[in-house]
């Protein structure tokens, strides 16, 4: 056949590993060569392809970002090596964009620290050491474990634990999901059918911010047994219940007092002055010797049956006023409430003396040895709490007192007027 023919005698084979490239034989390589999975320009195709078959198989590379391996050695809980993956150069499984490559630990016989997901710290390419967060116990030789690219590792397992607080670097995407449904809303059978809302909603979450009241910024948390929509509900139903109680006591009374006011209006007010008996003289003595003088009795009689005294004066009329004094003669002091100058009245069952006609000081001012024409002096105070039917009542000219002896009164007689309705 036509062409160049290459015949590979004993004394062509190439050395394990050699790196001439001179020959074909040297290209293809021997069947001693070991795997090497990084190019260069010297090894043969013997290497490369062990170090093919090598990465789909145990301690092989899965392209793509995920790096299988068996431990070959351990030395504690954050500490292991795989032969295979030595060699990786110095800048390999270094932080991507800020987050490391993440160990998972494929398989431990079943037993931990299987499952468990680490981040990478360190790697030494001479032997294949890895340096990493702490596991809950030490892996053992031929454990087999998965160096996953960042990227991949982010998402994390199902068995991630829910985040807390703000975003950080080294929590993985599962953690966020977690964190957001948690914190957001759950449903969950109850007794009494679904509970929209958890006992509580995270300070720190959207939800809460939403919800909360006040300034949101001051992390304001959501209470379900006061803060939802049901609760204020009843809170409301509560107030509203007060309400009609208190309101409808209000519009009772009104109604009350609009009865009262319309048969107030129905009434017409009638008025009477009832007089005593004529008292021949009352002589008010001088300041020294001041004294309770008894005045007449005034009857209430015939007042109609249903009647009502709305308003009651005392009145007090004399004939004459006459000083026998020599001097110059008046009333000595102005009224003391309850006390002095005052011409009160009572029921005479007996009941409690009411001021009824109030004096000045100086009045009655009179000549000396004069006589001249009496007046009617009509009370302004209204004393209805004490005249308030058909009876007797008493009056008294409480600790009357003038100037000089002998200021008299003479012909005197005290009446009530009364406005009464029925």
């Amino acid at each position: 056949m036509p062409g160049t023919h290459y015949v590979i005698t004993s004394g062509m084979v190439p050395a394990v590993d050699g790196e001439l490239i001179d020959v074909a034989a040297n290209v293809i390589g021997n069947k001693a060569d070991t795997a090497i999975l990084v190019k260069d320009d010297v090894s043969s195709a013997m290497r490369y392809l062990k170090g093919l078959m090598d990465a789909a198989g145990p301690g092989g590379i899965i392209q793509g970002g995920v790096f299988r391996g068996e431990v070959t050695t351990y030395t504690d809980t954050t500490h292991f090596k795989v032969a295979a993956l030595a060699g990786q150069g110095t800048g390999a499984f270094i932080p991507v964009a800020g987050a490391p490559y993440e160990i998972f630990v494929f398989q431990a016989d079943g037993g931990a620290p299987e499952g468990e997901q680490t981040p990478v710290v360190a790697y030494t390419s001479s032997d294949g050491t890895f340096e990493h967060a702490a596991l809950t116990v030490p892996l053992a030789a031929g454990d087999i474990v998965l160096i996953i690219h960042p990227l991949i590792a982010s998402l994390g397992t199902k068995a991630t634990t829910g985040a807390i607080g703000a975003v950080t670097t080294t929590d993985y995407i599962a953690a966020y999901i977690k964190q957001l449904i948690t914190n957001t809303y759950r449903l969950t059978e109850a007794a009494d059918g679904i509970d929209v809302f958890p006992a509580s909603v995270a300070e720190d979450s959207l939800f809460a911010k939403l919800l909360g009241k006040g300034n949101p910024a001051l992390g304001t948390s959501f209470d379900n047994t006061t803060d939802s929509l049901e609760a204020l509900s009843d809170a409301i139903a509560v107030v509203a219940g007060y309400l009609d109680t208190e309101i409808a006591a209000i519009l009772a009374a009104v109604d009350t007092e609009v009865a009262a006011l319309v048969t107030s209006k129905d009434r017409q007010l009638f008025s009477m002055d009832f007089w005593s008996v004529p008292q021949e003289e009352v002589a008010i003595p001088a300041v020294g010797a001041a004294a309770t003088l008894t005045l007449p009795t005034v009857t209430i009689a015939d007042l109609p049956a249903g009647a009502t005294i709305v308003r009651a004066i005392a009145m007090l009329k004399c004939r004459i006023m006459e000083n026998t004094n020599v001097a110059a003669n008046k009333l000595s002091g102005a009224t003391v409430a309850d006390t002095s100058q005052v011409i009160q009245v009572r029921d005479d069952t007996p009941g409690t003396w009411r001021d009824a006609i109030k004096f000045v000081d100086d009045q009655f001012g009179i000549a000396a040895s004069t006589r001249e024409g009496g007046d009617v002096l009509i009370g302004d105070t209204d004393i209805a709490v004490e005249v308030d039917a058909n009876d007797g009542y008493n009056f008294q000219y409480l600790l009357a007192a003038a100037d000089v002896a002998a200021l008299n009164l003479n012909d005197v007689q005290v009446g009530l007027r009364i406005w009464y309705s029925v």
